[in-house]
């Protein structure tokens, strides 16, 4: 109790789907859904993005610097 103090809750104790209710219930209840879901998908497309420049640096350069090319 020193440490702690008198609201200590072991979540161990609770079966795990009831735990990820409550986190779920919890999430959603700080989060704005729909600018998450937005960020996600601009996430995905700079991905695409970057990957493209990837493989139009590495098919202009080719073996540029490999040993024995």
């Amino acid at each position: 109790m020193d440490r702690f103090g008198e609201h200590v809750f072991e979540l161990e104790a609770i079966p795990p789907a009831t735990l990820q209710r409550y986190l779920e219930e919890a999430i959603d209840a700080v989060i704005d859904v729909d600018l998450f879901n937005a960020e996600v998908d601009r996430e995905k497309q700079d991905a695409a993005y970057l990957q493209g420049i990837r493989r139009r640096a590495h098919a202009m350069l080719g073996d540029l610097g490999q040993e024995g090319a």
